[in-house]
């Protein structure tokens, strides 16, 4: 994924990222402690507090890519970011009901 964002930030944008709370963590990755949406989203809201403090980078031109599970994560964000522009998303599952049966 990283590789992807590479030619974003050599052609002058800003570019920061977040791990997901927990994700190497055997006890929450096996233990069924997953939030799947919950305090991870917080820690991207959070994130993107920061911009503001980041010398050179207008904090009112944001963008958000999110792939996989940060697809998903990205859509939940955009419920407290409202100011965000514009949106890019990679393979995500846009019916978590549905993955839920399977």
């Amino acid at each position: 994924m990283f590789n992807r964002l590479f030619s974003v930030a050599e052609n002058g944008f800003a570019v920061i990222g977040t791990q997901y709370r927990g994700a190497f963590d055997k006890e929450v990755v096996l233990g069924n402690y997953d939030e799947f949406g919950g305090t991870d989203v917080e820690d991207v809201v959070k994130l993107l507090s920061l911009i503001p403090n980041i010398d050179g980078v207008d904090s009112n031109r944001l963008s958000i890519y999110g792939s996989s599970r940060g697809g998903m994560q990205t859509f939940i964000a955009l419920q407290e970011i409202p100011r965000v522009k514009t949106v890019a998303v990679n393979a995500i599952t846009t019916d978590l009901l549905r993955v839920i049966k399977i």
